[in-house]
């Protein structure tokens, strides 16, 4: 039975092995490093950088459900597992979802984007939520909705030193920082926090409710990925 269990034991271990090791082989950030940059990853969602020269290419690799915000207008290819190419145009600022795929991907001019890569499904992983009035629809001055479905919201919030935004909440949420900016945000309890954001910097933020002003002297200018 000991040497039955122990047989039994390594096989499962070899499997464990092989899975692993055929994840981390279509993984986008293994099989092309330097094309794709791991910005942020956690339970919930995993933010890849994409920066590419044209002429860039990446070996056949998997996404699972994900959404592509352009950083730049820029043209790529794509091939799936079967040979078939198709080709992707994006506009700087543009917010794109793509379902689960595996394929090859190439540069065809230079190529700067994010992908927010959403880890599990809906019912796996529940968005926390906060209860409170939308950012979207308390201040639409602010904010403008890029991309929604029953997965994710993606919003842009602009805003110039000194404008205010009301209390309002968000689920769970990533933020994408295109501009240095100072902000200072109130809570429904608790003193007031300054945050300096720094121009590339992407920020995980669990579910909450404030209210926020731009106290710098920079226009405040971010992307946000809300989790549903």
């Amino acid at each position: 039975m000991k040497r039955s269990f122990r047989v039994t034991a390594g096989c499962a271990l070899l499997a464990i092995l092989s899975f692993a090791a055929t994840a981390s082989a279509q993984d986008p950030a293994v099989v092309a490093p330097r094309m794709y940059k791991v910005r942020l990853n956690n339970p919930w969602i995993r933010v890849l950088e994409v920066d590419a020269k044209a002429g860039q290419k990446a070996r056949l690799h998997r996404h699972p459900d994900y959404v592509v915000y352009a950083l730049s207008d820029a043209t790529a290819k794509f091939t799936d597992a079967k040979g078939a190419t198709t080709q992707g145009d994006f506009k700087a600022g543009q917010a794109v979802w793509r379902g689960a795929e595996r394929h090859a991907s190439g540069a065809v001019t230079d190529l700067h984007a994010l992908l927010f890569e959403l880890k599990g499904s809906r019912r796996a992983v529940r968005a926390r939520a906060a209860r409170g009035a939308d950012p979207v629809s308390v201040d639409p001055t602010h904010y403008t909705v890029v991309l929604e479905n029953e997965r994710v919201r993606v919003v842009e919030y602009r805003a110039a030193a000194g404008e205010k935004t009301p209390m309002h909440s968000h689920p769970n949420y990533v933020t994408y920082a295109f501009a240095d900016a100072r902000t200072r945000f109130t809570y429904p309890r608790g003193r007031p926090v300054e945050v300096n954001s720094r121009a590339g910097q992407v920020t995980w933020h669990a579910a909450e409710t404030h209210a926020g002003q731009v106290v710098g002297n920079n226009e405040a200018h971010v992307l946000i990925v809300e989790l549903k």
